[in-house]
């Protein structure tokens, strides 16, 4: 491998941590929609069994390209008789998680009126998805995926589109379907990011603790984080993330200083963190591909000439 190639994998890998740090605290449905509810109370756990749940809800619709057609916009969210219940017990496998710990929060969300529980299993419904609960982390969530992929071109570690498009009119983005490709890519990698990261909270809070500590920005010295602001961040009993910690700590996996917790600075080149960055940019070159092949990177590409158009 030449120097140059070296480089450019390592600031791929260093930008794709600081991509999935990113997205882990977006979210999805983080905020009960029940009156009087504190804002960020519902965990990044419920979020990831949130959206596996629309994830096979609408499976159909990725082998349909009409219906994605169709249901492209965020105006249009698929009417729930096109959506597909799911068991309890298929979100506990998909996800790695103990089934009665999916149950218990599958249903306390239905209690909060987020989901919908029936003997053929579960589903979110049209209404809760038209909100702007679901809105705002998708516009968000395409916001930052666009902003990475610009990163990414330049960096060159992704090539030009294959199968150029125009780019969309004003307010015609594909959120939609763009969120349904992503769900599926990000619900694909979830396998090879616990396998070498550890179980889904372990890299829950592993992701956040890095986001924290980079919020500086490059070049910047680490800022801690306590465990009450970690809690805060994910969600989470403060009790829960503090048996975490001490588990990490003892591992060598973060650091407790005066001031909070850090990561160490030589992790993101320890073997475990190069598996997970290695295959974690080798799913998003696949899910880069995938909208190319359905002519979706378009205004991400339109945004990425525009912003080099003075430097010519």
């Amino acid at each position: 491998m030449s120097t140059t190639s070296s480089w450019v994998d390592k600031e791929a890998a260093r930008l794709t941590a600081a991509f999935v740090a990113d997205l882990n605290e977006i979210g999805f449905l983080r905020r009960p929609e029940r009156a009087g509810a504190a804002p960020g109370e519902r965990s990044t756990l419920d979020a990831a069994i949130m959206i596996a749940i629309t994830q096979a809800n609408v499976a159909p619709l990725l082998r349909d390209p009409d219906r994605q057609t169709a249901f492209d916009g965020l105006d249009a969210p698929p009417p729930d008789e096109l959506r597909r219940p799911v068991s309890i017990r298929s979100l506990a496998d998909s996800l790695g998680l103990p089934a009665e710990t999916v149950r218990r929060r599958v249903h306390r969300m239905a209690a909060e009126g987020v989901c919908v529980l029936s003997p053929r299993g579960v589903v979110v419904p049209q209404r809760v998805l038209a909100s702007e609960h679901y809105t705002g982390p998708a516009l968000e969530t395409c916001a930052r995926l666009g902003r990475l992929y610009g990163e990414l071109r330049a960096l060159g570690a992704l090539g030009p589109p294959r199968h150029p498009a125009e780019a969309p009119s004003p307010g015609a983005f594909p959120h939609r379907r763009v969120m349904r490709i992503w769900g599926d890519h990000l619900l694909r990698s979830l396998d090879s990011v616990t396998r070498n990261l550890g179980d889904l909270v372990t890299v829950m809070l592993l992701l956040s603790i890095l986001r924290a500590n980079t919020e500086g920005g490059p070049g910047t010295s680490p800022r801690p984080v306590s465990v009450a602001a970690l809690a805060r961040r994910q969600g989470l009993p403060e009790e829960t993330v503090r048996r975490y910690i001490l588990r990490l700590t003892a591992e060598g996996r973060c650091l407790r200083t005066t001031r909070g917790l850090v990561l160490p600075p030589d992790v993101l080149d320890r073997p475990e963190w190069g598996a997970f960055t290695s295959a974690h940019l080798a799913n998003l070159r696949r899910f880069f591909a995938a909208l190319d092949a359905q002519g979706l990177l378009a205004e991400w590409e339109a945004e990425r000439s525009a912003a080099l158009e003075p430097t010519r």
